[in-house]
C-alpha cells in the first residue's frame, strides 16, 4: 500500500488494486487509493467472482466500431451501444453539452419497453456547476442502489477539524436531492462517465436501470478506457469535420466574392442562398444590395429589415453580428418575434 500512495502522480490520481486480501479470514477485496488533502482515501468493494485482469481486448475491439464515423451523432449511437453491451445498464444516452451549458440527448441505447429520451434537452440548471467541476475530476460516478443505506464517515472531521474531501471517492453518498430526482424519474440506479475535450466538459455517457444495477470495479476500469479512447475517436471526428468546413467555407467565400464583384447577388439571390445553406444551416435569409432587397423563408420584411440595419450598423456595420437571442439586443425584435430568434448578419 506504501509504494501504490507513493506512485500517485498528481493531486486526482487513483491507484487501483485487485483480488487483495486484506484479513486471512475475509474473501479477497478490489481497492481504489487517492489523496485528499493530508488524508489518503482508501475504498474497498467486493471482488468480482471472475477473476483475472480487465479485459483490455474486448475494450480495443469495442473502440475500434468507432472509427471511421461521418457524424458525430453516428459515433454517439455506436459508444452508446458499446457502453450499454460493457454494463448491462438499461438504457445508455450520449448527453452533449451547448454552449449555453443546456445539455441535448443526441443518441440512446434502450431496452425496446422504455420511453425514448433522443432528442430531449435539459436546461443548464439540471447539472449544477460544482457538479460539472467534479465531473471534470473524477471522470466516472456510479449509484448501484438509490435506496442503499447510507453510514456515517467517522471521525467526521480532519485532524485540524476540517471535513474530509471525498470528492473522487465512488463509494461515498450523494446528494438526497438527487436522489429524488432519480426516483422521480423511475431510476434505480445510474453512472455516469465524462467525456472531456480540451480540458472541457464536453458531454456525458449517462446510464440508467430500472432496478439497482452494480458494475464491478474491473468494468467500470475497462468503461474508463473505453472511453478515453471513444474520447480520442471524437477528437479525429470533429478535426476532420472542422477542416472539410474549412475548405467549403473558403470555397463559399471565394464564389460570393465572385458574385458580388459582378454585382449579380440578387440576380442570383438562389444560388446564393443555396451556397450558404451548405455550410450555415438556416430558417431564412435576407440580402439588401444597394436600394434591392429580396428574402426566403422566416426572414424580416424590407421595412423590417431597414430597422435592423440602422441597428446592426451601431453594433458595427463592417463586422459579422451574431446572437441566438435578439430580442436581448435589439428593442425592434419584438416585431420579428414570429419568424426570428436569432440573427447571424455579415457585410459583403
Amino acid at each position: 500500500m506504501r509504494t501504490q500512495a507513493q506512485l500517485l502522480s498528481s493531486p486526482d490520481a487513483v491507484n487501483r488494486l485487485f483480488d487483495q486480501c486484506v484479513r486471512p479470514d475475509l474473501p479477497p477485496v478490489d481497492m481504489s487509493l487517492h489523496k485528499s488533502g493530508s488524508h489518503y482515501i482508501v475504498e474497498f468493494e467486493k471482488s468480482d467472482e471472475v477473476k483475472g485482469e480487465v479485459d483490455f481486448a474486448r475494450v480495443q475491439c469495442l473502440a475500434a466500431r468507432l472509427k471511421g464515423k461521418r457524424s458525430v451523432v453516428a459515433w454517439a449511437d455506436e459508444a452508446a451501444r458499446c457502453l450499454r453491451a460493457m454494463t448491462g445498464f438499461d438504457r445508455v444516452m450520449v448527453y452533449r453539452f451547448n454552449h449555453d451549458l443546456s445539455g441535448d440527448v443526441i443518441a440512446e441505447a434502450k431496452m425496446p419497453q422504455q420511453p425514448p429520451y433522443l432528442g430531449l434537452r435539459y436546461p443548464a440548471s439540471d447539472i449544477p456547476k460544482q457538479a460539472r467541476q467534479l465531473y471534470l475530476r473524477s471522470t466516472l460516478r456510479i449509484i448501484a442502489d438509490v435506496d442503499a443505506p447510507t453510514v456515517s464517515i467517522t471521525p467526521s472531521l480532519g485532524a485540524k477539524g476540517e471535513p474530509i474531501d471525498l470528492s473522487l471517492s465512488v463509494t461515498r453518498a450523494v446528494s438526497p436531492v438527487h436522489l429524488e430526482y432519480m426516483r422521480n424519474m423511475g431510476v434505480a440506479a445510474s453512472m455516469s462517465v465524462s467525456i472531456i475535450r480540451d480540458g472541457k466538459l464536453w458531454g456525458l455517457l449517462a446510464c440508467h436501470s430500472d432496478t439497482p444495477h452494480y458494475v464491478d470495479f474491473r468494468t467500470r476500469t475497462a468503461v474508463e478506457l473505453f472511453v478515453q479512447l471513444a474520447t480520442y475517436e471524437l477528437a479525429e471526428l470533429e478535426m476532420r469535420a472542422a477542416q472539410a468546413q474549412l475548405v467549403e467555407t473558403q470555397e463559399l467565400h471565394r464564389r460570393l466574392m465572385t458574385l458580388a464583384a459582378d454585382g449579380k447577388l440578387i440576380q442570383r439571390f438562389s444560388d446564393f442562398s443555396e451556397q450558404i445553406g451548405r455550410v450555415i444551416a438556416f430558417d431564412g435569409i435576407a440580402i439588401r444590395f444597394g436600394e434591392s432587397y429580396v428574402a426566403d423563408g422566416s426572414a424580416p420584411t424590407a421595412d423590417e429589415f431597414e430597422k435592423l440595419a440602422d441597428f446592426l450598423n451601431t453594433a458595427g456595420g463592417s463586422e459579422v453580428f451574431v446572437t441566438d437571442a435578439l430580442s436581448k439586443r435589439f428593442a425592434g425584435a419584438k416585431e420579428l418575434s414570429d419568424r426570428v430568434a436569432g440573427v447571424l448578419a455579415f457585410p459583403i
